[in-house]
């Protein structure tokens, strides 16, 4: 099961280096209701180096609020729903470490709600 490790997460600045500390880029695409909520279907974001799909998700509740949060992880804050589909670089979740995979410069992460209808 994906369960998060509850901490704080600082945001960062969009560069690769800030104050010694190593950052990469990510880009994030969204579609539906999280792309509404973020504003637009991809987001590029700087995150620290060695940080996790953990760390990213947090910091992207962290700028964009409890809306995004509410469509991503349970009641309590600590699982990811288990409808909303993940990929880092095409691959699901399931076939790799969970929140806790590696993220790396240039890395690529789907969120897919799901989708009604017929």
């Amino acid at each position: 099961m994906n369960r998060l490790k509850p901490h704080i997460f600082k945001s960062l600045p969009d560069a690769h280096f800030h104050l010694g500390v190593q950052l990469i880029k990510v880009k994030v695409h969204a579609i539906l209701g999280l792309k509404q909520i973020i504003g637009q279907s991809e987001a590029q974001i700087s995150i620290q180096e060695g940080s996790s799909l953990q760390d990213l998700l947090l910091l992207m509740v962290e700028r964009w609020g409890t809306e995004l949060s509410s469509r991503l992880f349970d009641s309590d804050g600590t699982g990811l729903l288990p409808h909303n589909r993940i990929m880092v670089n095409g691959r699901d979740l399931a076939f790799l470490d969970g929140v806790m995979t590696a993220l790396h410069d240039q890395d690529e992460i789907h969120i897919i709600p799901p989708v009604a209808g017929g």
